[in-house]
């Protein structure tokens, strides 16, 4: 098979021509021009210069007269860029220069960077705990052109990939490393970072994540139905609670019994707390098997609880 390229630069496209078994084929390819420009950021200038100058090679329009490429770089400036080419007072010669345009344009732009915020901007770049190591790299190198650190531009990437990763100790590792490269600081961080990664899927491959199904219950809510008054579920309308008449023996009052007197639950609690500190030991003697219904013998607190809690089962 026979390939003919042919690239047509008045289209900004590129056509492919080919040749088997007898056969003609042709494939032809448009190269779109970078996107406007915009002037409300002029900081973009030196990325959105790459990308033109990236499309001028592929599309061939460097081989062409300046003045095409003058008009072409002109159009994607817009209304605004036009102004600014007017205010440069060119003559005709220079206007339809591609070099002369070019500089006055980059002179521009670079009057109007403010090279200490921008440094500033670039030594506050760190990497955070959701960013790969690619991520805090790209970042740092799309905001060192913006720097104008010249020949240390290399050595200012290297000392801030090295500050500015996430993980502190390769950090120290590699400050101790005097003939530290920029080219070895990227190719080290990378590597850590993949071995990492690596060891967390082995980890993870080796200990596989148990999942409990658990089977929620509903809850015991029987005491959300019992009557506050006797203690009985006799909240339904075709019960009559039997305490309505009654007469409580701890306070003397009508409508409950005696052992969901707000009185007696309070002195039993009450008694329950002040014997944690108690230390002493139960002495005492029955006299029968209704002992409780006699008095006792007792030299702490804690007996007398007892004889409550079995009164109060007593009279349930």
């Amino acid at each position: 098979m026979t390939l003919t390229v042919r690239l047509n630069s008045s289209e900004n496209a590129v056509t492919i021509h080919g040749v088997r078994s007898g056969i003609s084929m042709s494939t032809h390819v448009r190269i779109p021009p970078p996107e406007p420009f915009d002037f409300n950021f002029p900081h973009s200038w030196c990325s959105w210069v790459r990308r033109f100058e990236r499309n001028r090679q592929a599309s061939t329009l460097h081989e062409e007269e300046g003045k095409k490429q003058v008009k072409l770089r002109m159009y994607l400036l817009g209304s605004k860029g036009e102004d600014v080419l007017s205010s440069f007072n060119l003559t005709n010669e220079e206007v339809e220069n591609y070099n002369v345009v070019v500089a006055r344009f980059n002179t521009y732009f670079n009057v109007r960077t403010n090279v200490i915020y921008e440094r500033a901007v670039f030594n506050r770049i760190n990497q955070n705990d959701s960013d790969s190591v690619d991520d805090f790299i790209t970042r740092l190198y799309s905001q060192v052109d913006k720097c104008r650190y010249g020949n240390l531009r290399d050595e200012m990437l290297r000392d801030r990939i090295v500050v500015g990763i996430k993980d502190k100790s390769l950090s120290e590792k590699l400050q101790l490393d005097s003939e530290l490269t920029l080219e070895r600081a990227v190719t080290q961080v990378r590597n850590a970072e993949l071995v990492k990664l690596q060891q967390k899927e082995l980890q993870e491959s080796h200990h596989p994540k148990i999942v409990e199904r658990v089977q929620s219950r509903p809850r015991n809510n029987s005491n959300s139905k019992r009557c506050p008054a006797c203690g009985y579920e006799c909240l339904k309308k075709q019960h009559r609670c039997p305490a309505v008449s009654a007469r409580c023996y701890q306070c003397g009052k009508f409508g409950h019994f005696r052992r969901m007197c707000n009185v007696y639950v309070s002195s039993i609690e009450r008694n329950e707390t002040e014997s944690v500190s108690d230390k002493g030991y139960f002495v005492g003697t029955l006299q029968n098997a209704r002992a409780w219904d006699k008095p006792m013998a007792t030299t702490n607190k804690l007996s007398r609880i007892r004889t409550l809690r079995r009164f109060a089962k007593l009279t349930r």
